[in-house]
Formats: C-alpha cells, sequence, structure tokens
C-alpha cells in the first residue's frame, strides 16, 4: 500500500468514453422527459422523504436528482446534465426537464455529425452564436402570461391538480415577479398559503425577553433600525 494515498482513477479515451457519456445521457434523459407536458407520466422513486418510502411525481426536477448509476463514467454524464438542469431552474425557474431533453438532443447529433477532422472550438463557437438567434426568435415568439395561463401551467405542474394549480397562481399572483415563495409541510391536512410583506427571517429572537407580546408569544418590532455585521457581537462595547 502506498504511503501518499490515492484513489484509483479509471481513464476512458476517444470512442470509449462518449459511448459511455452517452448512454449516462440517454438513461437520465429517458427517466425525466417521460413526465415532460400535461399528459407527462408518473415516475415511482425510492425515498424515505413520504410515505411508505415512494415518492409519486412527475416533476422532472426531483427524477432527476433521484437517479444516480452505479458505473462511474456514466454517473458523470449524469451529475454534468443535473447541473445544466439546476442552472435552468436557478435563472429561468422552470424547464429543467426541457433542458435535459435539448441536451440530450444537441449530443446525439453532435456524435452523428462531428468528425475527428472537425474543429470543437468552432463547433462550440458555432452552437454560442446559434443559439442568440434562438433566444432572439424565442423572444420574438413569446406571449404575455395572463392570469388564466397562469393558472393552467401551474395545474400542470401540480400533477393537474386544479385546486391545487388555483392555489400556486393565487400564491403568484400575489407576490409578484420579486417575490419568494417557500414550501412547508402543513400542520393540519388543508392546503393554505400565508404571504409577508417585507423580509421575514426564519431565525427567531436570541433570547425570552424580547418578546413582546406574551399573549401570542411573539416579538415583534416596527420601524427600527438593523445592524449588519460579519462577527459576533458579544459585548456592547464592541458595537
Amino acid at each position: 500500500m502506498s504511503e501518499i494515498g490515492y484513489t484509483p482513477k479509471n481513464l476512458l479515451f476517444d470512442e470509449q468514453a462518449r459511448k459511455k457519456l452517452f448512454k449516462g445521457i440517454g438513461t437520465i434523459s429517458n427517466a425525466v422527459k417521460s413526465t415532460l407536458g400535461p399528459s407527462g407520466q408518473t415516475v415511482l422513486i425510492e425515498s424515505p422523504s413520504h410515505t411508505h418510502g415512494i415518492t409519486v411525481t412527475k416533476d422532472g426536477v426531483t427524477v432527476a436528482k433521484a437517479v444516480a448509476l452505479i458505473d462511474p463514467t456514466e454517473h458523470l454524464a449524469v451529475q454534468m446534465m443535473k447541473e445544466a438542469a439546476d442552472r435552468t431552474a436557478t435563472e429561468a425557474g422552470d424547464g429543467t426537464t426541457t433542458a435535459i431533453v435539448l441536451t440530450e438532443a444537441l449530443v446525439e447529433a453532435g456524435f452523428a455529425l462531428i468528425r475527428k477532422e472537425h474543429n470543437k472550438t468552432e463547433v462550440l463557437r458555432d452552437l454560442v452564436s446559434q443559439t442568440k438567434v434562438i433566444i432572439k426568435n424565442l423572444k420574438r415568439r413569446s406571449r404575455k402570461v395572463t392570469d388564466k395561463r397562469l393558472r393552467d401551467v401551474a395545474t400542470i405542474a401540480s400533477n393537474n391538480d386544479k385546486e391545487l394549480g388555483a392555489i400556486i397562481a393565487e400564491v403568484y399572483k400575489k407576490v409578484g415577479p420579486n417575490g419568494l415563495v417557500t414550501v412547508d409541510r402543513s400542520q393540519t391536512s388543508e392546503t393554505y398559503f400565508e404571504s409577508t410583506n417585507g423580509l421575514k427571517i426564519d431565525r427567531g429572537y436570541e433570547s425570552p425577553l424580547f418578546v413582546n407580546n406574551q399573549r401570542k408569544d411573539e416579538c415583534i418590532l416596527e420601524d427600527v433600525q438593523i445592524l449588519v455585521c460579519d462577527a459576533p457581537i458579544e459585548n456592547l462595547l464592541h458595537i
């Protein structure tokens, strides 16, 4: 055994490496794309977070996060696809399933059309330039989101549950484009939403002495000054 210590790596090159990566991409894409659209299929996932250890969903993001492959090279491709989906979710808020499906299509086209004599850097530059053209056309064809369309999208996202879709649409309508939406487990059997104006910090008070409403055990401060500091303040003299 080496004194330095190392983790052995399985090195693959050229055609062998590409086939492994493409197989991993195809596997995660097949699992995710079945959920796409209003007629998408539901997927069963083994999960300790839900009833009886099973999650039933048609959310592409949830399905993608649950995919882990035994082969390390194929799993590397899965990790790259997850990263692309996460970036799409961060920038657009939706469209992760579509991002994975489009990535698979681009990879298949590249595998079929790109040859050894082609300059890969030039191909990438052409893809970037064509992306700008596509985005421009999409913006030109885009339509304004109406209340009805928002409700339809929310209903599709909630497994065609019209009641839940109406609640989601109402939430986003209320908070606006710059609002923040979080989801928590309901303490009752009822599904509902609450909205808070301003900034809500889910931290609580540092000491029970801050409580100024003993009846509700709440600490509510209005029109206060806030000090933001990057170090702990343990003594009044530190201020």
